[in-house]
């Protein structure tokens, strides 16, 4: 299983509410779901991980990315601090790890 470890506090919403992921927070990746909005020719990624909590215990977690068509760059919609900002931050400058989702860079997307 892949882990991802973020760099920047993060904020996710979830079923039970807002989780913050504070820096160097452990993610264990589950699965990427994508969906592309033509109209404004963005795609928009859900990456879905557990969230290892110091006790171990595993909190389920939604990382939210996008990524306009034709570019490389993807963009983090979900750190903390700039949830309501025109402020963008980069994938490479939250973690580490790359994209995961190797089927998208196959593809040219």
């Amino acid at each position: 299983m892949k882990t991802l470890v973020n760099k920047i506090d993060l904020t996710s919403y979830n079923n039970d509410g807002m989780i913050d992921i504070p820096t160097g927070s452990k993610l264990e990746y589950i699965e990427t779901k994508t969906s592309l909005h033509a109209y404004y020719e963005i795609f928009t990624y859900v990456i879905s991980c557990n969230l290892i909590n110091e006790d171990e215990s595993k909190t389920p977690v939604d990382i939210k990315c996008s990524k306009y068509v034709g570019t490389k760059n993807y963009k983090v919609d979900c750190v903390k601090g700039s949830l309501h900002k025109r402020k963008m931050i980069l994938w490479n400058e939250v973690f580490n790890e790359e994209f995961p989702e190797w089927r998208l860079k196959k593809n040219g997307y």
